[in-house]
């Protein structure tokens, strides 16, 4: 399974918001015997590399940069990136929405592609059930559902 929530964050800072998910990323995995595998547990700012979809549902948008968290023993791929492209224009025309959090069970594919959801039959994922309400009820920020994405669905 994988979602996407648009995040309100009023006159909350891009940093702020940052700051409360790497909390909530690190409590959720530092000390779990299972899991503690990493140095740190940061959404990691990347530059976007943009992209082609052949979904001619997809909306198209064109940011400068987006934040991005995988973690492959748990097997999850969380990417935040902002709601408004680097032309003004809103990726989802939902009133307050600043900022979008994508989380998926899959943080990589048999083909390595983390934008794809597929083939996760070979691990029990918690993910979604799990670390993502963790993630949202540590952020003081409202959220607003934009889509629960189904096996093979291309993300819009």
């Amino acid at each position: 399974m994988a979602s996407e929530y648009g995040i309100i964050t009023e006159n909350i800072s891009e940093s702020k918001l940052i700051g409360m998910i790497n909390k909530r990323l690190e409590s959720f995995f530092k000390g779990d015997p299972q899991f503690d595998i990493y140095t740190n547990y940061k959404l990691k700012k990347r530059k976007n590399l943009g992209g082609i979809s052949l979904n001619p549902d997809r909306i198209p948008w064109d940011y400068k940069y987006q934040y991005n968290f995988s973690h492959q023993t748990f097997g999850a791929y969380i990417e935040l990136y902002p709601n408004t492209d680097s032309s003004g224009k809103c990726k989802f025309n939902i009133d307050g929405v600043t900022w979008n959090l994508y989380i998926t069970e899959n943080p990589l594919t048999s083909s390595g592609d983390p934008f794809a959801y597929k083939d996760i039959s070979y691990k029990d994922h918690r993910t979604i059930s799990v670390l993502l309400p963790y993630i949202l009820e540590g952020i003081s920020c409202e959220t607003v559902l934009i889509k629960e994405y189904s096996k093979n669905e291309e993300r819009l």
